[in-house]
């Protein structure tokens, strides 16, 4: 014989199950979220893009720039001397593109600038200008010169280049 019990004990029974149910639910959310969000943060690191300061003024150029490197780069761009030395003391950039001819020669300026703050922890110097002063370039310590316009294909090739060399110990 089949026991019946009233039907406000089942009716409560079913809302405890419920209820039970999705605060498991709930719980399992939560761990899987939690565990998901310190996954990813530990991940994000080792997945980071490798940064580039652009140092430029003409606004097209960056444009140009910016789009050939956003895809395998994160690229910080300034002009002004503080807003550079800032950032590089805040981040060590995995190279620099610099136009030295901006703002009527001032680039050269803030190579001789940035040659001094970064002595600890050495960063090629890419130099991207309309002028052919590779002679100045190479004996400020240039690792590469790129007289403008630059193809981006050598632009991404010179950089990969750069990232892929062995310092020498």
């Amino acid at each position: 014989m089949l026991l019946k019990k009233p039907p406000n004990v089942w009716r409560s029974w079913i809302l405890w199950s419920k209820r039970r149910t999705f605060v498991q639910a709930v719980h399992t959310f939560i761990q899987d979220r939690c565990t998901a969000s310190l996954y990813t943060l530990n991940m994000s690191y080792l997945m980071s893009k490798p940064n580039i300061l652009l140092i430029e003024s003409d606004l097209p150029t960056i444009e140009l720039y910016r789009g050939i490197l956003k895809e395998d780069y994160e690229v910080f761009t300034y002009s002004d001397e503080s807003k550079i030395s800032a950032h590089l003391q805040r981040h060590t950039p995995h190279a620099i593109i610099l136009e030295p001819a901006m703002n009527r020669g001032i680039g050269w300026k803030i190579f001789s600038t940035i040659n001094t703050m970064i002595h600890e922890f050495p960063v090629p110097v890419i130099v991207c200008t309309t002028s052919d002063e590779r002679k100045r370039g190479v004996e400020m310590g240039a690792a590469a010169f790129l007289v403008k316009p630059v193809l981006p294909s050598l632009l991404l090739q010179t950089l990969g280049q750069l990232q892929n060399a062995k310092p020498i110990s």
